[in-house]
């Protein structure tokens, strides 16, 4: 908007200036001093008052539109940031949901499908806009979650002898996890916000 408006004042000030210029001419030429023509070609000012006319509409139109699609561009970009934030702040959740190194196997499963459908969903939002993205984008962020999952819910049956050995087990509906496999999974966290940080600066760009 601010953009329409310099070139609004700029079209007025222009044709100010023509018009200063065309009674400057005719004021001009009735000084016999100066021995200038006196005939005035009204015609030819006309022409050249109508085609700068024009061209400054001209002008102005172009820019109106240009600037109407960069604001319906920059709504869509906000409406899709808005959904990674979203996404962000469940992943926040979880990983917080983690650091008690205990938690419910069903909402730890349940949260990576939400953070992995929403994220895609993203994703295929994005590619019916104008926006360009790398395919990379979406594969590397898919094998982050991916590897995420693993390592919060992957937990294979062993026998109870063996359960202190586990980095991981469920007992009675909740994930319990050994310190290291805890900061692999704060790691894997942290990986996957910044794969949807870099994602955000893709998308601003586009």
């Amino acid at each position: 908007m601010r953009k329409a408006w310099w070139i609004t004042i700029s079209i007025i000030y222009s044709i100010f200036l023509l018009v200063i210029g065309v009674l400057l001419g005719k004021t001009i030429q009735r000084w016999p001093i100066l021995k200038v023509k006196t005939e005035v070609d009204t015609v030819g000012a006309m022409v050249s008052l109508i085609s700068i006319g024009a061209t400054l509409g001209v002008a102005y139109w172009v820019a109106s539109i240009l600037e109407s699609k960069k604001e319906n561009n920059r709504v869509e970009k906000d409406l899709i940031i808005r959904r990674i934030d979203a996404v962000y702040a469940l992943i926040e959740e979880t990983k917080n949901n983690v650091a008690a190194q205990a938690i419910d196997f069903t909402l730890a499963v349940s949260n990576i499908k939400r953070i992995s459908v929403n994220i895609i969903a993203v994703i295929e939002a994005v590619k019916k806009t104008k926006i360009t993205l790398e395919d990379l984008h979406k594969a590397n962020i898919v094998t982050a979650i991916s590897t995420l999952k693993d390592l919060l819910t992957n937990t294979p049956p062993i026998k109870e002898e063996h359960l202190a050995d586990l980095p991981i087990d469920v007992r009675e509906g909740i994930i319990h996890m050994s310190t290291e496999r805890k900061l692999q999974i704060d790691a894997e966290f942290d990986k996957i916000k910044w794969l949807i940080f870099d994602l955000e600066l893709a998308i601003n760009k586009g």
